[in-house]
């Protein structure tokens, strides 16, 4: 059951991120209910982005007219077209005007951006500064008004500037609270409490989660995450300090409380690149499984559980939906009596194998390594490579900086197709 919602089709003046409204935690995860006993530090807070004019700014991320929803992708623009052939003249004044406000930047890069789910919407053209070090008081607000009024001076109105921060792009993760943590049974008693502040707004749905950037579970602050519609237009600051409020009454204050706009889609997601640690031999939740053999279907494994059998014997068994271990279209002897008794364990007749990642996903994570090396090899990329490589020709040292990062980006995607290549050899393919 899917349908496109109505949410996806945005203007020019889409937000640049789902974030409505963030407080983050005072005091490290003490994994106790007990009142703190280290100081408490203030509040990390954030609203939704400040805009002056045309210009919005996130904090690690500042630009316009358009500023990229988060997640984006980036796609090639057409080296032939105008605003390309425009950029090439422009790209040093925009180099004078980065250099004048004391801006040290890695990449200077003209790229086409989308938002990663919004698959109908063309890419928004924009000028793209990775800058070096921390925003800190740098006005890049000015900077960006600086750089549009070049673009809109040379007949480029639509032509988008981003000046980011590389912790601005950082992908978050959503994971589960460890189970022993003392905050879970509590969250039966905490959640209608913040379900009341929520009463009758917009709201969508509420989570208990660690939520991130780092690949260690326990290093995300526990969030309380609360997606709410798309098009709410209700005060959601307000809710934010009532729910923190809340915590620091009940000494939660190393819980984080998250405001973010969303949908739930009841459909089959796209494919998707596998994370490093798909490719590790020992099995774990949330990743993903499939029938060994098979690459038209994927699953994903639940949990494990520990059955006793009647002779006493424990043996740990994993958890996921049955079509994941039978696909429909899939041909084998004992369907038919596993489709009406389920599989049992101790079926001698049951020869399923399962392996992690699924053939399908590890082969669409091969495709999609590839279309992203080759989205970065441009012949520009090709151009600066000869160059560096020759010592008669001379690259201006934000090109050189900007290509070793693309290179590296390469060299990465690499390394990740060849750790899965020998991780997982398919000799049935």
């Amino acid at each position: 059951m899917s349908t496109a919602p109505a949410f996806r089709k945005r203007s020019r003046k889409e937000r640049s991120s789902e974030e409505e409204a963030y407080a983050g935690p005072s005091l490290p995860d003490v994994n106790t209910l007990t009142p703190p006993t280290s100081p408490v530090v203030k509040r990390v807070r954030r609203e939704v982005s400040a805009t002056q004019g045309e210009i919005h700014d996130t904090g690690f991320r500042c630009g316009g007219p358009v500023l990229c929803r988060l997640p984006f992708v980036t796609d090639q623009v057409d080296p032939e077209s105008l605003v390309a052939l425009t950029w090439k003249n422009l790209e040093e004044q925009v180099v004078l005007i980065l250099e004048s406000h004391g801006i040290k930047f890695q990449v200077l890069a003209l790229q086409g951006r989308r938002w990663r789910y919004d698959k109908e919407a063309s890419a928004e053209e924009t000028a793209t500064v990775v800058v070096c070090a921390e925003k800190d008081d740098k006005d890049w607000v000015s900077v960006c008004i600086e750089i549009r009024k070049l673009f809109v001076s040379h007949d480029l109105p639509l032509l988008n500037i981003e000046l980011l921060d590389e912790r601005g792009v950082r992908e978050t993760r959503s994971q589960i609270v460890e189970p022993t943590h003392p905050i879970v049974d509590y969250w039966a008693k905490l959640e209608p409490e913040v379900e009341k502040i929520l009463g009758h707004m917009d709201w969508v749905m509420v989570a208990l989660l660690r939520h991130g950037t780092s690949d260690e579970r326990v290093e995300n602050p526990i969030t309380i995450s609360i997606t709410i519609s798309e098009l709410s237009t209700e005060n959601w600051v307000d809710v934010r300090e009532q729910i923190v409020e809340l915590l620091d009454r009940q000494h939660l204050s190393y819980v984080a409380v998250e405001i973010l706009r969303g949908e739930i889609d009841y459909s089959v997601g796209d494919p998707y690149i596998l994370d490093k640690g798909s490719w590790e031999t020992a099995a774990k939740l949330g990743r993903s499984i499939g029938c060994r053999g098979y690459d038209k279907s994927s699953g994903t494994l639940g949990r494990f559980l520990d059955l006793k059998s009647r002779t006493g014997e424990w043996k740990t068994y994993g958890l996921t939906c049955f079509h994941c271990v039978l696909p429909d279209k899939m041909a084998v002897s004992g369907r038919e009596t596993w489709e009406q008794h389920g599989l049992r364990p101790g079926d001698t007749t049951n020869m399923l194998e399962i392996e992690q990642p699924s053939s399908g996903d590890h082969l669409q994570t091969m495709r999609d390594i590839t279309d992203q090396v080759d989205q970065i090899q441009t012949s520009d990329f090709m151009s600066i490579k000869e160059k560096l490589e020759d010592p008669n020709e001379f690259v201006p040292p934000y090109q050189e900086r900007g290509h070793r990062t693309r290179a590296a980006a390469v060299l990465e995607f690499q390394q990740r197709q060849a750790q899965a290549r020998q991780f997982f050899e398919m000799p049935w393919l």
